[in-house]
């Protein structure tokens, strides 16, 4: 698109980042080597953080949510009045296509995950004429945040392909910091840093979980032989060959071949059994908490039940994603809207088709609504994809009358009373 656009952000080699600080209650080391399991040479990065399934559907609830929402910039009236401004040039960049090939939704998903998994999603707002025509996502990686020391405001630097760096305003770029504030005030700091240690325990965990049922059996007991007895080096190899050719899933239920009177002596694992399912919940709990979204959203229904699940969905889109929608607007508002514009203009998400419940419910709320002058019925219909009615516009309780009798069943006045013919002798 012609203008001066940003020319890409390099593509710079991804690294693992450290493993964050932090105490949980299941960092020990020693308690993962119970299982075999090591977890010194697991590195928590963007790409590996997905690989655990916990992290992978908070980033994917989180930033799908979040695109699938209608974005409209609003025009202030009256009071509390307010409607959509549909001729505003930023409602396109909005709803439709953020550039040529983003679309508006793709965009914001793209800033939301990048916070989680870099703790900071940036977008480029490209402006011929000093007006925004298109909204560029940028590597997270090749961004970096400079504060003024004295009055606080920040500036971004990027570094472009063509070589060097180039510095940009607030009005110039959408930042969308991750859900933990980092120690600068400013930047972000993502989900998978706080939940460093529990996403490395969860890898180890899940690796040593297929290794376990790719062997077939864990180390589970020992070969025990009568006292005094002594195996020669050809009869342990015939049993070694034995017990090898029932390994692996593909052989499991066979029956290994024991000489000599050998016994097979399994060892009890009950509790350290527990124990790894324990570890794998609380991990879920550990992710959950660093992500702001609710364990039984990410798969852990332990203590979800038919009557909480509603009221978990609501504090999800109450205390999980109204902080992200917040950021959006706030982000959407100081680039898409000139200061002369946000006096009587904003931007919010609208969120309507969130909290829709089944039919059932609808219908009682827009009962209510009705009943108390909120809504009029062609607002309701509008809100079900229905077209309005002539007579919809009303804002009166349709559940009471006037007095006034519907047209056609009105009662006809009574008849004048007959004149009383007069009695005989009067």
């Amino acid at each position: 698109m012609a203008g001066d656009v940003l020319p890409p952000a390099l593509a710079l080699d991804e690294k693992a980042a450290p493993a964050a600080g932090g105490t949980l209650a299941y960092h020990d080391e020693d308690l993962f080597r119970i299982f075999g399991i090591e977890t010194t040479s697991i590195n928590v990065g963007p790409r590996s953080a997905l690989e655990l399934t916990a992290v992978s559907a908070a980033v994917r609830l989180l930033s799908e949510t979040a695109g699938g929402l209608k974005f409209h910039v609003y025009k202030r009236g009256d009071g509390e009045a307010r409607e959509i401004d549909r001729e505003h040039p930023a409602e396109a960049l909005l709803n439709e296509d953020a550039n040529d090939w983003t679309a508006a939704g793709d965009l914001r998903a793209l800033l939301v995950s990048d916070a989680l998994l870099h703790g900071n999603g940036y977008a480029f707002a490209n402006r011929v004429e000093g007006r925004v025509v298109e909204l560029l996502r940028l590597d997270p990686r090749a961004v970096s945040i400079v504060v003024d020391q004295l009055t606080g405001e920040p500036s971004f630097e990027v570094s472009v392909v063509t070589g060097g760096r180039r510095v940009y305003g607030v009005r110039d770029i959408i930042h969308l910091r991750g859900p933990h504030l980092d120690v600068d005030g400013v930047s972000g700091l993502a989900a998978i840093k706080v939940a460093a240690n529990a996403i490395r325990f969860g890898l180890a965990l899940q690796r040593h979980g297929v290794n376990l049922f790719e062997r077939g059996a864990r180390p589970g007991g020992v070969l025990m032989t009568p006292a005094g007895t002594r195996i020669d080096a050809e009869t342990r190899a015939r049993m070694k060959a034995s017990w090898r050719a029932y390994e692996g899933s593909a052989n499991a239920g066979g029956t290994p071949l024991l000489e000599q009177g050998t016994a097979y002596q399994p060892f009890t694992f009950n509790s350290t059994d527990a124990q790894f399912l324990e570890l794998l919940r609380f991990i879920v709990d550990d992710i959950s908490r660093a992500f702001g979204v609710p364990a039984h959203m990410l798969g852990e229904m332990g203590r979800a039940t038919w009557a909480n699940v509603g009221e978990l969905g609501r504090e999800f889109l109450a205390y999980g994603l109204s902080p992200w929608l917040t950021r959006l607007e706030a982000g959407y508002r100081r680039v898409l809207l000139s200061p002369d514009e946000r006096a009587e203009r904003f931007i919010e998400a609208e969120t309507d088709g969130l909290i829709s419940a089944d039919i059932k419910s609808r219908a009682e709320a827009y009962s209510l609504m009705r009943a108390a002058g909120v809504v009029t019925g062609n607002e309701c219909r509008a809100r079900e994809n229905l077209p309005a009615r002539p007579d919809g516009d009303s804002l009166s309780n349709p559940n009471t009358t006037s007095g006034a009798e519907p047209e056609g069943r009105k009662v006809p006045p009574p008849s004048e009373p007959a004149e009383q013919e007069p009695a005989d002798g009067e």
